[in-house]
């Protein structure tokens, strides 16, 4: 059975390179059996502001509503006007969308270190043009869309306001996902894709010269409806950083596979889904 791995399951284990505490159990239970889901509220925000930004079709997803009046909150109300900020972004910046097809791209990749291993993504947009203000050239790109509380933020692992020190192992590991397409494995692992029509020969060229690039697209909630477009520059100390994290990742989920997926109490549970976890930990330790 192959192992499938996301930029999401890396995250959940790994930081920047460094092994940070988390809970084998709840990995089990929401990575990999998906038992249960994980939801926080931002977490529902963002899946709002995507689907109404990029036109996705189907009902768009719930979000919880201000108790007093059952109206969206201020912040949601907020996000949808963004959502209408990025399609004029998309004007300017000659973004293209075609809801459906190259948007929610689903791929899959072995890993050329261990063809057990599955990479796999789903990248918000691509491909598109994307015009390079500094160059005034038309450029292939992966966009990848956010959102948070306020843009100009520095604390946290989504303090978008201090870039540098963000984990960046999604743009890294969506920018690797794209090369030497393998329409082949996509087919068998996800069916109906639309890969064959999206990797155009003058698509493949340009990537296998690494001529494109990946960009976060962050919008606010903020009363000041901040935006960044952030432009991750590739490089090979950050394709090993990707590789080395991916190998930790394996390893842990080896452990955890002969060990039975055991819990870990920390400060994660809070937030945790397995509510009927008898190692549940309430308190928060600073």
């Amino acid at each position: 059975m192959p192992v499938f791995i996301s930029s999401t399951l890396i995250k959940t284990m790994v930081d920047n390179g460094n092994v940070i505490d988390h809970c084998p159990a709840q990995i089990y239970y929401v990575n990999i059996s998906k038992a249960y889901r994980f939801e926080t509220e931002p977490m529902l925000l963002g899946n709002l502001f995507e689907h109404k930004a990029l036109d996705m079709p189907g009902r768009a997803p719930s979000v919880p509503k201000d108790i007093r009046t059952g109206k969206h909150k201020i912040g949601t109300q907020r996000l949808l006007e963004q959502a209408e900020v990025f399609k004029n972004d998309c004007k300017e910046n000659q973004i293209q969308v075609v809801p459906g097809i190259n948007t929610q791209v689903v791929i899959v990749k072995r890993w050329e270190k261990d063809p057990r291993i599955i990479l796999k993504g789903k990248l918000d947009l691509f491909p598109t043009t994307f015009l390079n203000a500094e160059t005034a050239e038309l450029e292939l790109s992966i966009i990848d869309l956010k959102s948070t509380g306020n843009v100009e933020n520095t604390f946290g692992k989504f303090g978008w306001g201090n870039p540098e020190a963000i984990d960046h192992i999604q743009a890294v590991l969506y920018s690797y996902l794209v090369k030497d397409i393998d329409f082949e494995l996509n087919d068998k692992y996800v069916p109906d894709n639309y890969l064959r029509d999206l990797f155009t020969d003058d698509v493949r060229k340009a990537i296998k010269h690494d001529a494109y690039s990946f960009r976060y697209m962050i919008y606010d909630r903020s009363k000041n409806m901040g935006k960044q477009i952030l432009n991750v520059r590739m490089n090979n100390a950050r394709y090993a950083q990707m590789h080395e994290s991916i190998r930790k990742v394996v390893s842990y989920i080896e452990q955890y596979n002969q060990i039975g997926w055991p819990t870990y109490a920390h400060n994660g549970c809070k937030d945790c889904p397995v509510l009927q976890c008898k190692d549940r930990k309430m308190e928060i330790t600073i």
